[in-house]
């Protein structure tokens, strides 16, 4: 609904995407971050190792994660956006890129 209504995009990362891919540096290069976005700290599953992995959001989210809907709306305990306190600006998502964040 949102998509439609308010023109908002994807706050996901896509496998095998150059341009939107599931995982990213961080600003000092150190660390592999998820594109994605949540009021809760991701599982970490070894989504951004090397190995490829199947990617399930699903098992990313902590099971109280509120939040995002443009994240993963699959999640039945998901029930908000991310904020500008939790939204990952840097994190090179459809929603980003088209919304120049």
């Amino acid at each position: 609904f949102s998509k439609y209504r308010y023109g908002v995009f994807d706050e996901e990362g896509f496998e095998n995407d150059p341009i939107y891919p599931v995982c990213y540096f961080d600003d000092d290069k150190k660390n592999m971050k998820i594109s994605g976005c949540s009021d809760l700290p991701f599982r970490n599953i070894g989504i951004c190792d090397k190995k490829p992995h199947k990617y399930n959001k699903t098992r990313l989210l902590n099971e109280n994660a509120r939040s995002s809907i443009m994240f993963a709306p699959e999640v039945a305990s998901v029930s908000m956006f991310c904020d500008e306190g939790t939204h990952d600006r840097f994190a090179p998502t459809k929603h980003n890129f088209l919304c120049q964040y």
